[in-house]
């Protein structure tokens, strides 16, 4: 009997490492997803601040690049299916997806109307999420 207490005692180890290992990294899955919207949300908040600055470009650009990495947030997301924390993140993140993968599908994003619709979306977004 002894044995077989030390086997499920190091079983139950084991599986209680396993359950805290994926735990953070499901918080870590929020904080990489949480930190990709809040440096859009900041770009586009200088990008709309200063419109008509010459090194605007580069933060165009920056956002093009950010936003055409959704699909991997997304693929991220799906790795965790049913954590409540993940999935509210992606409900919340869903009515923005189609104007970030828009984007993101453009490599000549610039001012107009595609920029204030992200705008838009990501000022919306950061509302639902905090």
């Amino acid at each position: 009997a002894d044995s077989m207490d030390i086997m499920i005692d190091k079983a139950y180890d084991r599986a209680e490492r396993n359950m805290q290992s994926n735990a953070r990294v499901q918080s870590a899955v929020l904080m990489i997803a949480g930190g990709w919207i809040e440096g859009m949300y900041v770009t586009a908040e200088q990008v709309n601040a200063k419109q008509d600055d010459k090194k605007i470009a580069e933060l165009y650009h920056d956002l093009y690049t950010n936003c055409s990495s959704v699909s991997y947030m997304y693929e991220m997301m799906d790795a965790y299916k049913g954590n409540p924390d993940i999935e509210k993140f992606r409900t919340d993140l869903n009515p923005a997806y189609n104007i970030i993968k828009a984007v993101g599908d453009n490599p000549k994003f610039g001012k107009g109307a595609q920029f204030d619709e992200l705008y838009k979306a990501l000022k919306e977004l950061r509302t639902r999420l905090y």
